[in-house]
């Protein structure tokens, strides 16, 4: 539109418009007072007064307003807004769009309205399609799921949990809603019984005529009567990750791929099947058999309702999530590809695919509409002239911030978890980038250079989203004014984001991390799906390097840390997660078999057990002198080593991976038994650091409330390295990641390193610590009460496996 009116016609926007939207992009308190005419006309408000009674759940923010709804032609929806969109399930076609929120996630179907929660408002939203109106319910939790039965709305009110390495929102209750007077009429509570914790909040509720089936903290399915909210059964005999009815009975999708169906009285298993181990997404279930899906491979399963063994799959897309069930069809939700593909259940055939045009992410079925929550992609936006370059809405990101020399030519993105656990250290992070920035006036070289920070995580899960990753990528990759991203924080997100930039239409585009470990981002490893990581590069042009070193080195580290302590013999264990502890604990084998240790023996643990009396048996007889273990505090290792020190010898050393952090943490749960483990950390340590980083962290803390987080200068480091690559450059994506793969640091903010052709740092240090007592900073990876005991450089050879 801006270049028809520019171009063709003559027109560009004045200077008192291009100010008035730069003071929009920066939130200019100037801009606030009373409620322009125009606004109000836009939305009509409606005022009206609710009552709320004596109820936990209370309607603080109630209000209803004639929506903007049109169809698919002609939709009045706002830019950056969330949506809901109905979907005839016949056609196939788009035929309503109602704007929902900020970012709408779990959806219901009931009693003629949509209900669903908005996952980054942290509210419940009301929709009357017919009548065109919408009330907003807020809690005094994070409401986490959302579903409809027994003529009741049920939400699942989540709050962060004590003593646990997940910071973010768990449901411990459900709440029982009249969905005429949204009152709250019972609550069921939700205990969390042993050591390990759930993270996990989608497809957590479903109901069938007489009873709420819903997911605890610790992973057990409770059964609660409809009526009384009293609970009936609670069954824990299978990790469960995700919960559905319908015709064929009730059924759990557990985290280990175990798929059951339960008797609807007991809540006892009546019928039991397995799908291939690996990622697990949602669960739904139709007349004759359920359907699940498994995002990493992008596979449909079919698990038949009868008593013979009945169980295949359909290849969709990786990334596949939620799905919805009609007689006549499976709709499958891709929130990473942003579409929407239709299967024959019959013939298990796909039939087509919907281009939604953003993530779509809970799907509920009401008569011959299909209804789905949709949160936008990244908006992009014409900057001001000023500015000189497109920038995202603040939907996703903050306001740019540039120098002051003239308009930018090019826009540097960051990628972080803004909300939730890691906001903290993750704002911290954005600052940095922007401090390195002002530092070099905003240039690099010949080239002047903006930023803005984007968020990829929600505030429903505290967590960064992969699917939000992918679609934030994907808009970085569309805009050409983008050249470059600092970025991600977590290394799931940068799988998702990393095929997203390689395969953008402007040509690859670079993404340089500060803190991604995974070693399958780069390289082959043990224990790596094959296909990686080939897969992340589509055009088979490399964009992808990080400052930070690869996680298999901690493991490597703790090897040779055994053998220079003359522990010969070793006993491996792992908590059975293939995607960190046993990867941990399987990068930990390789490299003590090629330092010469001798390998006693090998095991998982479940971390649901209520104790390891006979694992710890095991290991003594085994006569190892150290033992590894790989896994997290949630997922019960406290008490794993609690019963190895019960039954060990004082002189077997104790070894683990970044993962049982936070220490103080870590030494509640083990009831002091962690005291003298060593843990290897990837990376080093602010005292460790070379003095240039001592130099730019005295600068920089001077900006900075708070204590200064090392994540910071790598988060510096990384951009750092990304201007060094544009000023060398021509101005082409193509030239900046050739002379990114060029990169040559001498004394900079992490010592004197190159990359090599994956994209990994030629330095790769690993911090040794040795806990020695407990402490009171829980934060994100704390050590605080252990003590540094010296860092070590492993050679990749160690782990590394032949292409």
């Amino acid at each position: 539109a801006r270049q028809t009116l520019v171009s063709e016609l003559g027109l560009e926007p004045g200077p008192e418009l291009q100010e008035l939207q730069q003071a929009i992009l920066g939130h200019d308190e100037a801009l606030r007072g009373p409620e322009s005419p125009v606004r109000r006309r836009r939305r009509r408000w409606v005022a009206l007064v609710a009552t709320a009674i004596g109820s936990a759940l209370v309607a603080v923010a109630l209000a209803a307003f004639a929506l903007r709804d049109g169809d698919a032609a002609g939709s009045t929806e706002v830019a950056g807004e969330g949506t809901v969109v109905g979907i005839d399930v016949e056609s196939g076609d788009v035929v309503r769009r109602i704007p929902a929120g900020r970012t709408p996630s779990a959806l219901a179907v009931g009693d003629g309205a949509l209900w669903l929660v908005d996952a980054d408002a942290r509210t419940v939203l009301r929709i009357v399609p017919s009548s065109r109106v919408i009330e907003t319910l807020a809690t005094g939790a994070t409401p986490t799921d959302i579903a409809f039965g027994a003529g009741s709305v049920w939400v699942a009110n989540g709050q962060p949990l004590p003593d646990t390495q997940f910071i973010g929102p768990v449901a411990t209750a459900v709440a029982r809603l009249d969905p005429t007077t949204r009152t709250e009429r019972t609550s069921v509570g939700l205990a969390r019984k042993g050591g390990s914790t759930s993270n996990l909040v989608d497809n957590h509720l479903a109901v069938s005529d007489t009873a709420l089936w819903a997911i605890a903290p610790d992973f057990s399915v409770v059964r609660a009567d409809a009526t009384t909210g009293a609970i009936t059964a609670t069954n824990r005999s299978v990790p469960a990750a995700a919960v559905a009815t319908g015709d064929a009975g009730v059924w759990v999708l557990g985290v280990d791929g175990s798929v059951v169906r339960l008797d609807e009285r007991s809540g006892r298993i009546v019928r039991r099947a397995a799908i291939e181990p690996g990622s697990v997404g949602s669960i739904a279930v139709g007349p004759n058999a359920a359907w699940v899906t498994t995002p990493g491979d992008g596979k449909l399963w079919r698990i038949g309702a009868g008593r013979a063994e009945s169980v295949g799959a359909t290849q969709l897309t990786p990334g596949i999530g939620d799905l919805a069930v009609t007689p006549t069809a499976i709709w499958v939700a891709n929130p990473i590809a942003g579409t929407l593909t239709t299967v024959d259940p019959e013939t298990t055939r796909v039939i087509r695919e919907v281009d939604l045009d953003g993530i779509p992410r809970s799907l509920a079925i009401d008569g011959d509409t299909l209804w789905a929550t949709l949160i936008p992609d990244p908006v992009s936006m014409v900057a001001p002239q000023q500015l000189g370059v497109a920038t995202f809405g603040p939907n996703v990101c903050e306001p740019p911030v540039a120098g002051k020399t003239g308009p930018a030519d090019f826009l540097i993105t960051s990628d972080l978890p803004l909300q939730g656990g890691f906001r903290a250290s993750a704002t911290q992070m954005a600052s940095a980038i922007a401090f390195a920035l002002r530092e070099r006036d905003f240039r690099a070289g010949r080239f002047r250079v903006a930023y803005q920070s984007c968020d990829d995580s929600l505030a429903r899960t505290g967590l960064y989203d992969e699917a939000k990753c992918a679609s934030n990528a994907r808009a970085y990759g569309e805009n050409p004014d983008v050249i470059g991203v600092v970025g991600t924080y977590n290394s799931a997100c940068a799988v998702a984001a990393v095929p997203e930039l390689n395969r953008s239409p402007n040509g690859p585009l670079a993404m340089v991390s500060p803190l991604n470990t995974f070693v399958g981002l780069t390289r082959h490893g043990p224990g790596i799906d094959p296909s990686l990581p080939a897969a992340l590069y589509p055009t088979g042009v490399r964009n992808f390097a990080r400052v930070f070193p690869t996680d298999d080195l901690e493991g490597a580290a703790l090897a040779l840390l055994a053998r220079d302590r003359g522990r010969t013999r070793v006993f491996v264990l792992d908590d059975g997660d293939p995607g960190y502890g046993a990867l941990q604990a399987t990068t930990f084998e390789t490299a003590a078999r090629r330092v010469g240790l001798d390998v006693a023996g090998r095991a998982s643990w479940n971390p649901r057990a209520a104790e390891f009396t006979e694992l710890a048996r095991r290991v003594a007889g085994s006569g190892a002198s150290a033992v590894f273990v790989g896994g997290l505090i949630d997922t019960n290792a406290g008490r794993v080593l609690r019963d190895l020190r019960g039954r060990l010898p004082e002189s077997v050393d104790l070894l683990g991976p970044a993962g049982l952090a936070p220490v103080p943490i870590l030494m509640k749960k083990s009831k002091g038994a962690a005291r003298g483990m060593y843990l290897s950390l990837s990376g080093l340590l602010p005292a460790s650091l070379p003095p240039a980083a001592a130099r730019w962290s005295a600068r920089f803390e001077t900006t900075q409330p708070g204590a200064l987080d090392p994540a910071s200068v790598y988060a510096a480091q990384a951009t750092e390295v990304l201007l060094d690559a544009i000023a060398r450059s021509d101005g082409t994506r193509r030239s900046v990641l050739e002379e990114l793969f060029r990169t040559r640091v001498v004394d900079g903010l992490l010592g004197n390193f190159r990359f090599d052709a994956n994209g990994d740092i030629s330095e790769s240090p690993m911090t040794i610590v040795q806990i020695r007592r407990g402490g009171s900073d829980n934060r994100v990876q704390s050590i605080e009460g252990a003590l540094f005991v010296r860092v070590v450089r492993p050679s990749p050879d160690l782990v590394t496996t032949e292409d």
